[in-house]
């Protein structure tokens, strides 16, 4: 709808006004609620909700859980974020897969769609769904039904929640992208990165220190995995269990590392197939062979005379 020239004006002060005003101001202003409880964020006009987000969040994009980090060592910090432009992406995903000429995905095209976004699903099951997704009944996707797909599917209609690994040192940085970039892990199995961030980016480190994190000059964003490793772990114990990977998790297989990973798991081989099908290399691209770290264990009794696991040596395997 067009603005009359006096909503105009009004739009313009509001908007000088949420940007010249202390942060205090903006968040009061933001969190204001009407008779419902319904917060002024959610209720007003884009432009006003977009210039409120640029004071309030992380990059103008992001609600950090600063007080509940998931990880913290002497050199970096995990934490999750609420990622209020998500929708922004879902379009640009969209732009991607769809035909250019149609401006829809085609059903075919769309189940390899949803290979690369990592939902697997058999031929009965897509067809089932595909009814659901496909709300005009055109047999094809358009950008609105790829956009509530995402929202239903991949964010359970909640808030999108991604995270972010805030690192000080560059080679740690650099680790992160090429440990992904150059053996062309699959993010089924590894967590991708959304976005990176580094010390040439003035945005970036503005919003560090606004944020208290300026120690901090590098950062990953990456998708928020369901289940970590320590959460497996301390659930299931001896069970295998399905999670996303952070790259160290991942050993490329060189030389004659395979034949040294088959010769440790020997035993295995031969008196648990079940087990050694878990374990064994997957080949991917380019007929590259990759493991997971694994390791034999034996139970050893805690301090408290509790039994706990521990990996045997390790040196015979060619990963730490």
């Amino acid at each position: 709808t067009d603005l009359s020239s006096e909503d105009c004006n009004l739009l313009q002060l509001s908007l000088d006004l949420i940007q010249s005003c202390p942060p205090s101001v903006a968040e009061a202003l933001a969190k204001a609620a009407d008779v419902t409880g319904r917060e002024a964020i959610d209720l007003a006009v884009p432009e006003i909700k977009k210039a409120l987000q640029s004071r309030l969040l992380f990059l103008g994009r992001y609600e950090l859980f600063k007080d509940h980090a998931i990880h913290k060592s002497a050199t970096c910090v995990v934490m999750k974020a609420y990622d209020e432009h998500a929708e922004e992406d879902y379009r640009e995903q969209f732009k991607k897969f769809a035909d250019s000429s149609t401006n829809r995905i085609t059903k075919d095209d769309f189940q390899s769609t949803l290979l690369t976004l990592g939902v697997t699903l058999d031929a009965t099951l897509f067809d089932e769904k595909f009814a659901h997704w496909d709300a005009d009944h055109s047999n094809t996707i358009t950008e609105d039904e790829y956009i509530k797909f995402c929202k239903e599917q991949l964010d359970n209609n909640q808030r999108h929640e991604v995270v972010f690994k805030f690192m000080k040192n560059k080679d740690q940085f650099d680790r992160e992208i090429d440990a992904r970039k150059k053996n062309e892990l699959d993010s089924k199995f590894v967590v991708g990165v959304n976005y990176k961030y580094d010390s040439t980016d003035e945005v970036f480190l503005s919003a560090l220190n606004q944020a208290n994190l300026g120690e901090y000059k590098f950062a990953v964003v990456m998708p928020c995995a369901d289940r970590n490793l320590d959460t497996i772990f301390r659930s299931e114990r001896a069970k295998f269990s399905s999670g996303v990977l952070p790259p160290e998790m991942i050993h490329a297989l060189k030389g004659d590392d395979l034949k040294t990973f088959e010769t440790y798991f020997a035993d295995v081989m031969k008196s648990n197939p079940e087990l050694w099908d878990k374990i064994q290399p997957k080949v991917f691209k380019k007929g590259r062979k990759y493991v997971v770290k694994t390791f034999l264990t034996t139970s050893i009794a805690d301090s408290k005379g509790d039994p706990i696991e521990q990996p045997r040596s390790h040196s015979p395997l060619p990963y730490q």
